[in-house]
């Protein structure tokens, strides 16, 4: 793979990690809607509204959770070769930089902070250690 396919893959990788975070988050709000609503019921009679409000939130969260899983199944290969990509690097710091970088998604501010290293220091560190990848 060049340069540019590497970098190409990992930031693919790395804006697919995100999505799931979002979609549970989405499937929290849900499930809280769901409890509130079931927790009112338990207090007043029942009635056809609040019914519907739960059949709502249940759906959405089948919804949700069917989303989550076909993030999950097509990041699958993906998530293998990044994984492997990485750890054909040699040097243990070039691992790292890009396992901050692309498996946890940290910003190049955070990662610069946490290393007290300069931010473009740190750029062309990451760019080193995506030309060691053997892909």
């Amino acid at each position: 793979m060049t340069f540019n396919e590497k970098k190409k893959l990992l930031e693919s990788y790395r804006r697919k990690n995100i999505v799931p975070e979002k979609y549970l988050e989405e499937y929290e709000k849900h499930f809280t809607a769901g409890t509130k609503i079931t927790q009112t019921l338990s207090f007043t009679s029942g009635s056809h509204s609040n019914n519907s409000k739960i059949e709502q939130a249940a759906i959405k969260m089948a919804e949700v959770a069917e989303k989550i899983e076909k993030a999950k199944e097509a990041n699958e290969q993906e998530t293998k070769l990044v994984l492997y990509g990485i750890s054909t690097i040699r040097k243990q710091r070039y691992r790292e930089l890009l396992t901050m970088r692309y498996i946890k998604g940290m910003k190049l501010d955070d990662i610069s902070d946490v290393l007290q290293k300069d931010k473009r220091t740190v750029e062309r560190a990451i760019e080193r250690a995506i030309i060691s990848m053997r892909i």
